[in-house]
């Protein structure tokens, strides 16, 4: 939180403490909300159908700003979208009980708040993502899958949308039918893993750097990582994409982030065999990478 007044969300996996607890700490304080999506049990020995994050190659789902000719819902006509409107969000995998997403509103006329949902579900009160006017801000979110297959995403203003699928959560089905152990999520202690500002030097716009995930808290082998992106001191306005090396750049954005305040975002992304990511800013700015888990991966 950057200045006084403002209104910051974040998604965060947080292991469970004493008393089936977690603990909050604000540096400044103020009022805190904390909403529950969901849970992480231990899992049962031998190989498991439900509850396994299959990671992927990033990829935009939705985006309704007609300049961008992003996918839209089919018969839906690329608009911003109006206070109190749901968009439906197709392109989850099938078999999928829950989409990982980043939700980002951008152009909003006015604050307000978004909440991704799954198509069809009522009554719900939580939000997912809070943003001001004119300032893109984007919250990551694991969303459970509505019976047709896609979630939805409400906003209280008007505001375009954009969805990028960076995975899914497994249902009864499995992978395909098939159960396993991959995918199975195992918290650690937060530490941080990357900071530019010790060393490194700041990320000039338009450059891509590497960061090494596995070898220290993260073991080789892990299929994903789940991590806190952070941008500090930018230049101006801009994003950061952090996706796999051995994929190609995806047009998809990680982290949101103002100039100068600090502006942080969680991420769930695919590890390759070697354990290493790359990191896409389009304006100059501090990168932070804070590790609080890693998903299994077949071994």
């Amino acid at each position: 939180v950057a200045t006084a007044g403002q209104v910051q969300p974040n998604f965060a996996i947080v292991p469970v403490g004493a008393n089936n607890s977690i603990t909050l700490y604000l540096f400044a304080g103020g009022n805190v909300v904390v909403d529950l999506l969901g849970t992480f049990a231990p899992a049962p020995a031998g190989p498991v159908m439900e509850g396994r994050f299959v990671a992927v190659d990033p990829v935009r789902v939705l985006d309704t700003r007609p300049e961008s000719g992003g996918p839209v819902p089919p018969e839906w006509t690329p608009h911003r979208p109006a206070a109190g409107e749901a968009v439906r969000v197709t392109g989850i995998p099938a078999g999928a009980a829950a989409a990982v997403v980043n939700v980002v509103a951008d152009q909003a006329v006015g604050a307000g708040y978004l909440r991704a949902q799954a198509t069809g579900a009522v009554g719900l009160t939580p939000s997912n993502g809070n943003f001001v006017g004119g300032l893109a801000s984007g919250t990551l979110s694991v969303v459970p899958v509505g019976p047709d297959g896609t979630i939805s995403v409400f906003t209280s203003n008007s505001t375009h949308l954009v969805v990028d699928l960076m995975g899914w959560i497994t249902g009864p089905t499995g992978v395909n039918g098939v159960a396993g152990r991959d995918g199975l999520f195992v918290p650690l202690s937060p530490s941080r893993l990357y900071d530019s500002r010790l060393g490194a030097g700041v990320h000039v716009t338009l450059t891509t750097r590497t960061v090494q995930v596995t070898g220290g808290v993260v073991p080789a082998g892990a299929r994903a990582v789940s991590m806190n992106l952070t941008s500090d001191a930018a230049a101006g306005a801009g994003y950061l994409t952090v996706y796999p090396a051995d994929s190609g750049q995806p047009i998809i954005s990680n982290l949101n982030y103002p100039a100068v305040d600090p502006r942080a975002n969680a991420g769930m992304v695919r590890l390759p065999d070697a354990g290493v990511l790359k990191m896409f800013v389009n304006q100059t700015t501090h990168v932070i990478i804070d590790v609080n888990g890693y998903f299994t991966g077949p071994t």
